[in-house]
């Protein structure tokens, strides 16, 4: 639009450009592409049924408004959807990545709970937080996705809390049998000198 705008402004003397109808003609017939088909179809039967006597700069403002109001949207649901695939979940905090999931999701205008969006919002847990969440019974809703890693993510939490990292491998001996139910017998001391010597008779 930029580019139109400044084409417009250069050639501002030139007999026509002057016309709001035809200048949003001259847009539209810029915009090619699948993509943006059905929106120039619509936008030139509409200028088409606007009279000559209502062709006016109020036409090439409502044009301006609604182009900007479609492409800005498109531009910002080509960045959900990138963003959307860059999304990973920061453990522990699940609460922030379903949220940010469900947000981006819907900026990307996908529809929440389809097949893809639920193997997408597995592509941003952790791995073992995946490989819980799939495990049997397999989820097959959205909810029922999020409801299997909120609990696996406290679970983890809970174990990490409990444990606090120590390992079996790291105690002594003695702690090993305790933990095992046995005990170590104490060892036999043996005396430094069991031979009584004899007074000698005066």
């Amino acid at each position: 639009m930029n580019e139109v705008e400044k084409y417009l402004t250069l050639n501002d003397d030139v007999a026509g450009f002057k016309s709001p109808k035809k200048k949003v003609v001259l847009v539209l017939t810029f915009m090619q592409g699948p993509e943006v088909e059905e929106w120039t179809c619509g936008m030139l039967q509409w200028i088409q049924q606007i009279p000559d006597e209502s062709n006016t700069d109020f036409v090439w403002r409502v044009f301006q408004r609604r182009f900007y109001r479609r492409f800005t949207d498109t531009q910002s649901d080509s960045m959900a959807r990138k963003n959307l695939t860059q999304l990973k979940m920061r453990f522990p905090d699940i609460d922030s990545y379903i949220a940010d999931f469900k947000q981006t999701v819907r900026k990307a205008l996908y529809h929440l709970g389809s097949h893809e969006m639920n193997q997408q919002f597995l592509a941003g847990l952790p791995r073992d937080v995946a490989e819980d969440v799939m495990r049997y019974p397999t989820p097959i809703t959205y909810q029922e996705h999020t409801e299997k890693a909120l609990a696996s993510v406290r679970s983890k939490v809970l174990l990490r809390n409990v444990f606090g990292g120590n390992k079996t491998s790291e105690l002594s001996p003695l702690n090993n049998h305790v933990l095992n139910g046995t005990t170590l017998a104490p060892k036999d001391r043996i005396p430094h000198n069991t031979t009584h010597q004899t007074p000698l008779d005066g």
